[in-house]
């Protein structure tokens, strides 16, 4: 019995997927995520610095800034 892609199947009443295109999200998945971790590594041209370096330098400084808060009476 041979299903055709994104066609509703009347005797099982799902959505067959065709053999060919079964493995697809996985690889877009890995692709993005892999641009994903290295846009956060590479530093920024003129900066020096990566996002990544950049957004804990954030978060350490605003912890600075709030503990200092949270200690005044």
């Amino acid at each position: 019995m041979k299903f055709s892609n994104s066609k509703i199947d009347a005797k099982r009443n799902t959505l067959s997927i065709d053999y060919y295109s079964t493995g697809s999200v996985m690889t877009e998945y890995l692709v993005t995520t892999g641009v994903v971790i290295v846009a956060l590594i590479v530093p920024i041209p003129g900066l020096g610095q990566s996002a990544l370096d950049i957004l804990i330098q954030a978060l350490n400084e605003f912890q600075a800034h709030s503990t200092v808060l949270l200690s005044m009476p």
